[in-house]
């Protein structure tokens, strides 16, 4: 290369003395244009006349009033491995890498691909927790969906939103005031006792409001006039209003799984030539929910607690008798240590009963529902009285359809033969009458259907 470099350079020296001066420019440019920029490392340059030599290197011979001399080409940048990143027009860097670091960068990719694959087979899909628990006589509600009962004779905690309606059955195969119960022998036999102590009982009930804003409202009416619902005594069937009696109660909830209630059952009273009603019962109960599990899961996923207290109704039956006792002492009809000149008046007597069934001795009360299988609950409850045990069934979702049988007086106390008490005004104790007794278990079903607007 340096040797066409320098024929070039003497070829264009010995044209330039023969010609013009203008014409040898010409011809030096060309030259210029055709020889390779770069001929062992040195650069031709045109410079003025009167300028010094840069060099040491000797000028070549000017023509036609052009010098020309060899002068060092300028350096190059050279990237070396050590050079920092070089911005390109894309915005983009490029560095280099040794062998090692390009293997250090994949296992880093290779460990982070890995974890990542971890992390998507841990995933669970995120579940909204439910929503308020509400309930418009035992059943509950939440989240668009009809639930079973968390109890059976004790109230719950929760009131209704919105407009909620229930009808409700109850049948009980040995009712107390009837006649003792007798013990299981035989089915036959059980079915006797069945059709002559058996009670029965259906309410309607309507519930309004919202206990979470505000409060909510429950009115349910029971119709005693119904065959084989009345425990004893002779309905006045010359109303349409016979038997039937409406209770009030109100709500109220402190978040989704908190609320309270108090009432008064059978507070209003349609036919008042009756004295078989059921007592005037007072209570005030607060319900709990507890989530004891994941909602993803259909078992043990809630625990309800109803704690409280009540009279009425919600008493043992030995403080019911002594109250009734002390009422018929205070209407002159006869009764334990005590015999009036005159006998009282059946009507008389039947009003003292009544009366004394009324309010009375506050009592806890409480309940314990365990949510075994969306559906399906089991309950335990205390009703003042004694312990009854039972499950509460919703058969088809979204159905406000529940069945609840249930096992009551499972407690040998004072509901069972061998009890005595004392008596108002009497002295000694006395066994309780046997038509309160029981020998045996009792047992219940329950049925409701419920509808929500």
């Amino acid at each position: 290369m340096s040797h066409l470099s320098a024929w070039g350079v003497l070829s264009c020296r010995s044209s330039i003395r023969r010609l013009s001066p203008s014409a040898a420019l010409a011809a030096s440019l060309a030259v210029a244009a055709v020889a390779p920029a770069q001929a062992s490392g040195l650069q031709w340059r045109l410079t003025n006349p009167g300028a010094a030599p840069p060099s040491s290197r000797p000028a070549a011979a000017a023509s036609g009033g052009l010098p020309w001399r060899v002068v060092p080409r300028d350096p190059v940048p050279q990237a070396t491995p050590s050079a920092p990143d070089v911005a390109t027009a894309s915005g983009l860097s490029w560095r280099t890498r040794t062998p090692d670091q390009i293997q250090e960068q994949r296992q880093e990719s290779k460990q982070q691909l890995l974890e990542a694959q971890d992390e998507q087979r841990q995933l669970k899909a995120v579940i909204p927790s439910s929503g308020p628990t509400y309930a418009n006589f035992r059943a509950l509600w939440r989240d668009g969906d009809w639930l079973p009962q968390i109890s059976s004779l004790v109230p719950v905690g929760y009131g209704p939103k919105g407009v909620m309606l229930t009808l409700y059955g109850r049948g009980l195969d040995c009712v107390a005031g009837k006649g003792e119960c007798p013990g299981f022998t035989t089915y036959s036999a059980w079915q006797s006792s069945l059709n002559q102590l058996g009670s029965g009982q259906i309410e309607q009930v309507i519930g309004f409001g919202d206990p979470i804003k505000a409060f909510s409202v429950v009115l349910n009416n029971s119709s005693e006039g119904l065959a084989a619902s009345v425990p004893s005594g002779t309905l006045d069937s010359t109303s349409v209003f016979t038997g039937n009696q409406t209770g009030v109660h109100l709500a109220k909830a402190f978040g989704p799984d908190t609320s309270i209630r108090t009432g008064i059952d059978n507070l209003i009273r349609w036919d008042g030539n009756s004295a078989f009603y059921d007592p005037l019962s007072f209570y005030a109960v607060a319900t709990q929910r507890i989530r004891i599990n994941d909602e993803r899961s259909p078992l043990f996923s809630s625990l309800y607690l109803t704690a409280g207290i009540g009279n009425g109704d919600y008493r043992p039956i030995e403080q019911i008798v002594q109250a009734q006792t002390a009422a018929l002492r205070a209407a002159g009809c006869a009764t334990y240590g005590f015999t009036p000149k005159k006998p009282c008046s059946q009507d008389t007597f039947n009003r003292a009963i009544q009366s004394g069934s009324n309010y009375g001795t506050i009592n806890p009360i409480g309940s314990l529902g365990l949510e075994v299988y969306k559906g399906v609950n089991l309950i335990s409850e205390w009703t003042g009285r004694n312990l009854n045990l039972g499950v509460s069934w919703r058969p088809v979702p979204q159905w406000g359809f529940v069945i609840t049988p249930m096992v009551q007086s499972l407690v040998q106390n004072c509901e069972y033969a061998g009890c005595k008490v004392k008596m108002p005004g009497a002295s000694g104790t006395f066994p309780l009458p046997s038509s309160v007794l029981t020998q045996r278990a009792r047992l219940s079903v329950q049925a409701s259907v419920e509808v929500k607007f």
